[in-house]
């Protein structure tokens, strides 16, 4: 299943005025245009259990994170992000559970190569208890 997606996001400043090294922050602002093409599968393997594998080759195609600019006590300095790859696999495997007639379990178990902004690994649980 192709799919392609864009974030941005950005941040407003912060002035700290108390503490013993009061801080002053700029606006950061990132865009980002990335692109991945994968393939999805829903599997039935019984009538109360399904399994989603997925994978998905990602492009990075333009954007960075920007830079922040802190000052505190006189020192200024630039923060920005570690360079990242253009490229990277990502792939996952989820399942879903019917225990009940209203209550299900999700798991997900994801992970990527190269570095990139996202995180490496992932676990995600979920509980669904309808009333």
């Amino acid at each position: 299943m192709p799919s392609s997606s864009g974030r941005s996001r950005s941040s407003t400043a912060n002035t700290e005025t108390g503490g013993a090294f009061p801080a002053t922050f700029s606006d950061q602002t990132a865009r980002r245009l990335t692109s991945r093409l994968g393939v999805e599968v829903d599997y039935q393997v019984t009538p109360t259990l399904q399994v989603q594998p997925r994978l998905a080759w990602g492009r990075k195609l333009s954007g960075d994170d920007g830079s922040l600019i802190a000052t505190t006590i006189g020192l200024t300095q630039t923060l920005s992000p570690v360079p990242e790859d253009r490229n990277w696999a990502e792939g996952a495997v989820a399942a879903t559970w019917r225990m009940r007639k209203r209550a299900m379990l999700s798991v997900e178990f994801a992970g990527r190569t190269g570095d990139t902004s996202e995180p490496t690994a992932s676990l995600m649980v979920g509980v669904f208890a309808g009333l």
